[in-house]
């Protein structure tokens, strides 16, 4: 990241200092902490992930399921005992209980060293370096989203969504979105375990004039122009008289499609909202491009949220019982 070009967002928020640290343990266990945001909305830490581990993780601290919204290792889950270490030299080092380093958070400084952390409001975590009373920030994790975007994020050219597994397998699955750098906003299918890119099965249609895929916060999700146009809305939104009420997520689920959900306070839910992208994820990876989303040798209904049910011809039974 060049860090001449970003500076923190202009709102309260608690530094976490240079040689902090935090250390896997249950969510029950005496030892568990994790860095909050200023509002708790959000938390940054260590999440077991049942019996299989840890995840790094960004989550709604309020909620009580705890809904990650950002990962830094879904195909490595660590062991009780990890460390996450922010150096005194302003690195963000993830080391398993073996002190193999398991991720570390990337970036290029010229001149700049990292000079605190902090969780913000907006769920976004930060390395900023203190320069001249103002914060610039030189990582934060909205520019390497995993399957989730929030409000006031934005994705730009290069950017990508990959989606996890399964429901409950956060390591990276079978589709994801890209923000091309032709401008183009692209859902494609995703070869597991090899990673390697399938076939797209939808599109924006902005080759040439889209520039980033913007989250506002009215919640309506859009490609833009470079100029600020809104090209072409995902999804769109009737903004809420008081926004402080609620909270919202875009996802690309374990399923292919884009969703966007919203939580409300007094309800104490998720409820799915607007457009789904693909409108019907059965006919849209069922065009011809190989096994379509069921896989080989089955058919695909939609249920509820355009969920796909994946069913069998007579005769024969689910080989892959997780995804679907």
């Amino acid at each position: 990241m060049d860090s001449s070009s970003y500076t923190a967002e202009a709102m309260p928020y608690k530094n976490i200092t240079l040689g902090s640290s935090l250390i896997a343990s249950p969510r029950n266990h005496t030892n568990h902490s994790y860095w909050s945001s200023p509002s708790g909305d959000f938390a940054f830490g260590f999440l077991d992930i049942g019996s299989n581990g840890f995840l790094l993780a960004i989550w709604f601290n309020k909620i009580p399921e705890n809904t990650i919204v950002w990962s830094a290792n879904p195909n490595h889950l660590v062991p009780s005992g990890s460390i996450l270490q922010l150096t005194t030299h302003g690195q963000l080092v993830l080391n398993d209980s073996t002190a193999n380093q398991i991720w570390t958070a990337n970036f290029r400084t010229e001149n700049t060293t990292v000079s605190h952390a902090a969780m913000l409001d907006t769920g976004n975590f930060i390395l900023a370096a203190a320069n001249n009373n103002s914060q610039v920030v030189l990582w934060q994790s909205f520019d390497e989203p995993t399957d989730t975007i929030l409000p006031s994020q934005v994705m730009k050219q290069n950017s990508i969504l990959i989606a996890r597994y399964s429901k409950t397998n956060y390591s990276e699955g079978r589709f994801h979105l890209r923000m091309q750098s032709d401008g183009n906003l692209v859902l494609y299918t995703r070869i597991v375990p090899l990673g390697s890119q399938g076939n797209p099965y939808w599109a924006s249609g902005t080759v040439g004039s889209g520039f980033k895929l913007v989250f506002d916060l009215s919640g309506s999700i859009y490609v833009s122009a470079k100029n600020g146009t809104a090209l072409t809305y995902l999804t769109s939104e009737t903004p809420s008289s008081n926004q402080q009420n609620f909270y919202r997520r875009a996802i690309l689920e374990y399923d292919g499609v884009f969703r966007q959900y919203i939580y409300s306070k007094s309800d104490k839910a998720w409820k799915s909202v607007s457009d789904f992208i693909p409108s019907n994820i059965c006919e849209s990876i069922n065009n011809g491009l190989g096994s379509g989303v069921c896989g080989y040798n089955s058919y695909c209904e939609t249920g509820e949220n355009q969920r796909p049910i994946c069913k069998c011809p007579q005769g024969y039974y689910k080989v892959d019982h997780v995804i679907f």
